[in-house]
């Protein structure tokens, strides 16, 4: 259970990080043993789909099919899943990244931003780039990494406008590449994007 850097293809153990700002975005992925992993359709701002398998068509997401529960007492989930991209900068290297949590490590962060930055200060949200995180992935069942965050200090007032003004330079830039597929072995990956309403502030 390492984290991998796409870029410089380096492996470690567990982040320093400071996370910046939080994108929402879906995706539909399909699996074949001898192809690996396939990017069907995605889609950064929830509403439009991008199918990119042929015939290329665009889609909406509110009517799509496979963004929609399965029949049944249970029901099945939907194959378009929603993805939290955390954009952040390890502390070490100074180097921006993207983690995305999705499927068995998106309820852990969901759990872990309601903890401590939802609903705070008298119902005021606090901004991810308050607190210094140490980042770690296990592996409780399966072959499905977790990505589990651990809370850690808060920044001085300096640090975290630095952090904001860096925040803001990142999501007005629109260089970071949401739809980059992860290692096989890996459920979190590196890959950006933002839009306003998903800021936890």
């Amino acid at each position: 259970n390492r984290f991998f850097n796409t870029v410089t293809e380096e492996v470690s153990e567990e982040l320093d990080a400071v996370f910046l700002f939080l994108k929402k975005s879906r995706r539909y992925v399909t699996y074949d043993e001898e192809k690996g992993s396939s990017l069907v359709c995605f889609s950064l701002d929830l509403k439009n789909g991008n199918w990119q398998e042929e015939p290329f068509d665009a889609r909406i997401c509110e009517t799509c099919p496979l963004q929609k529960w399965g029949n049944g007492r249970n029901g099945t989930p939907p194959k378009c899943k929603i993805v939290w991209n955390f954009v952040g900068i390890n502390l070490k290297s100074n180097d921006p990244f993207v983690i995305s949590a999705k499927s068995t490590s998106l309820k852990p962060m969901k759990q872990f931003v309601n903890q401590y930055f939802v609903g705070k200060m008298k119902g005021k949200h606090l901004p991810l780039f308050c607190y210094f995180m140490k980042l770690r992935l296990t592996q409780p069942t399966g072959t499905y990494s977790v990505l589990q965050p651990e809370i850690g200090p808060a920044f001085g007032r300096e640090e975290i406008e630095t952090w904001h003004k860096l925040a803001q330079e990142l999501w007005n830039s629109q260089r970071v590449d949401l739809m980059q597929l992860p290692p096989e072995e890996a459920e979190v990956q590196n890959a950006t994007e933002s839009q306003a309403e998903d800021l936890p502030f």
